[in-house]
Order: C-alpha cells, then structure tokens, then sequence
C-alpha cells in the first residue's frame, strides 16, 4: 500500500501521512531479478537468490498448494486447493 505502481517505488506522499522514513524501507526489486547470493555458513553458499515470494503468495507454497488465485475486494484473500504433503 506504500508503493507508487506508477514509478515502482515507495510513494513519498504516502510515506509521509504518517512519518515512515524512507530509508528503513527495503529496495523493491523486481521479482525475477536476481538480489543476492546465499552467504557464508549454508551448505550450498554462492548459489543466487531471486523469485521471492511474500505473505499469501508464500503461505500458499508452504501449505503445498499447487493451484490457486487471489480474490481482490476490500483486501486480499487467497483461494486454493491444497495437496497433502502425504499424498
């Protein structure tokens, strides 16, 4: 809801109303981009981090669902099926 859809960063009038800083804000990033590597202490270091996923998209993934889709109305909720991890 921070986010300027138009320049695809964070909207400085919107940040403003209600006094969030700009800098203690991520970069937005597109979501093919590739955005670091994983770092030292992992079993598979040096290997690309890119596709993030965040909130529903993520809690989707995590609950093994393999179809679904977002219904857009007041605020987002998502609809799937879900597949047992055991099936």
């Amino acid at each position: 809801m921070l986010m300027n859809l138009k320049t695809l960063d964070w909207d400085k009038p919107t940040l403003e109303t209600p006094g969030i800083p700009a800098e203690i804000l991520p970069r937005i990033v597109s979501n093919s981009e590739i955005i670091g590597k994983i770092g030292k202490g992992w079993p598979i270091t040096g290997i690309p981090i890119s596709g993030c996923l965040g909130d529903q998209h993520a809690a989707m993934l995590g609950q093994a669902c393999k179809k679904g889709f977002n219904c857009y109305r007041w605020s987002c909720s998502s609809v799937a099926q879900r597949q047992s991890w055991h099936n």
